[in-house]
């Protein structure tokens, strides 16, 4: 079986970006840069998260977490805590 190459974290970080507010955008921005640039040049998700935790080792940062975030988040009420 093959393993498929889903992209929803980077998705899902588009989606988020569309729902805030132009102050908030660009706060997460500020805050996430280095995460928003390895979300948008990894292949796949399974990419994104191995990325992520290296940073996070390097860095003494916690993007992965942020990144796990994305994996739950609901693209029906924009929320990582759905209420649905």
């Amino acid at each position: 079986m093959t393993k498929k190459n889903r992209s929803k974290i980077k998705y899902c970080l588009n989606d988020y970006c569309k729902t805030i507010s132009r102050d908030e955008l660009e706060n997460y921005i500020k805050k996430f840069k280095p995460l928003i640039d390895i979300i948008n040049s990894s292949k796949n998700d399974a990419d994104v998260m191995a990325r992520a935790k290296q940073y996070d080792l390097e860095h003494q940062t916690d993007y992965l977490s942020e990144a796990l975030n994305f994996t739950i988040y609901c693209i029906a009420c924009h929320r990582v805590d759905c209420t649905c």
